[in-house]
């Protein structure tokens, strides 16, 4: 071999050795949006047209559209929390038990003055509204989420355990607002549903989509209405409901997936190898987790198998961290714990 062979092959083999020898790139692809940490994990996140709104056990947060903090407001810790927080564009629920001796109470404030609260004494919600006799109801606390808000939070759907009728009883709560926050609040409508008995545990979700209120039980699956009728919709066991294209649509726990075309009226089977679970949707894009606090794979246009999203190697891999993922203005914004952050596009792991 020629001496000048004899260097070109050297080189060859020393670039492809330094190619293997070549660390992995670490993908760091979320970002942290805030120079500090809650004191407590974060709870709920939403998002509205131009900010984002979080909330943990004893702090509300406001970011404006460009991820810069708006304001950081305190909030009393309470004896007792029944469920997580709920929150809507212009309103914030909290069903909390204050001290030891006290009565659970409906505990509502406006996101433009946190500080304003007004509370209700949960056990004589159904009191006057066609109600001759006082139920012994009891919070729900169980729920992945605890309550929803409507399209413009001018209405609260909230849950109870009512033992007198061996029952879950639904209120539908019309919010009134003034200049500094919500001014009223009362109970239009009592929704009693037989068919998911007064046990705690057996219920699994409560969502606002499209103009109603679905509800997810051990017992079937609901759809209340903002005027106070109802229907059962399905008998099995599920998962959560959805909106995506303009179409709703229903992810069971045998992997069946079904969807309406008449906004939640009449349901069809579009897939029955679905693994979609509990969803999150933001920018039409669909976020599934099994559980709150699991971390979120993203979904796939067929539906079938969501995707493993690339998370920074700091994120913990548990099943406690991750509630929320929302979007606003170019970015997906996740909490994961104390921590908020945000991406520009969503990484799918290599296979």
């Amino acid at each position: 071999m020629s001496k000048r062979a004899f260097i070109v092959l050297l080189s060859a083999i020393i670039m492809q050795t330094a190619c293997l020898l070549k660390p992995p790139v670490v993908l760091t692809p979320w970002e942290d949006v805030l120079s500090f940490n809650t004191n407590t994990p974060y709870k709920n996140m939403n998002a509205t047209p131009n900010e984002l709104h979080l909330i943990t056990d004893d702090e509300f947060v406001r970011i404006d559209q460009n991820g810069s903090l708006v304001s950081r407001w305190p909030i009393s810790l309470p004896f007792k929390f029944f469920g997580r927080p709920i929150l809507g564009d212009f309103a914030i629920a909290r069903i909390v038990r204050k001290d030891i001796q006290g009565n659970p109470v409906l505990e509502l404030r406006s996101t433009k003055d946190p500080d304003l609260v007004l509370d209700l004494d949960f056990t004589t919600l159904d009191d006057g509204v066609n109600a001759p006799v006082l139920d012994n109801i009891f919070p729900e606390e169980d729920s992945r989420y605890s309550g929803a808000f409507n399209e413009n939070s001018t209405q609260l759907l909230i849950p109870s355990i009512n033992f007198t009728k061996n029952s879950h009883t639904f209120f539908l709560i019309d919010l009134n607002y003034g200049v500094s926050g919500i001014s009223s609040a009362t109970v239009s409508h009592v929704v009693d549903i037989p068919e998911i008995p007064s046990a705690n545990g057996v219920l699994d979700n409560i969502k606002f989509v499209n103009g109603n209120y679905y509800v997810v039980s051990l017992d079937g699956s609901f759809i209340i209405r903002p005027d106070g009728t109802y229907n059962r919709l399905f008998q099995g066991h599920f998962w959560d409901f959805f909106e995506s294209g303009n179409q709703l649509y229903a992810t069971e726990r045998s992997r069946a997936l079904y969807s309406s075309q008449d906004n939640g009226e009449n349901w069809t089977i579009t897939s029955d190898s679905s693994n979609l679970q509990q969803v999150e949707v933001a920018n039409n894009e669909i976020f599934s987790h099994q559980a709150i606090g699991f971390r979120f794979n993203l979904g796939t246009d067929d539906f079938a198998n969501p995707a493993e999203i690339v998370y920074n190697p700091e994120h913990p891999n548990d099943f406690a961290a991750y509630r929320n993922v929302c979007y606003l203005n170019g970015f997906y914004y996740m909490t994961v714990q104390k921590t908020l952050f945000r991406a520009s596009e969503i990484l799918i792991e290599e296979e």
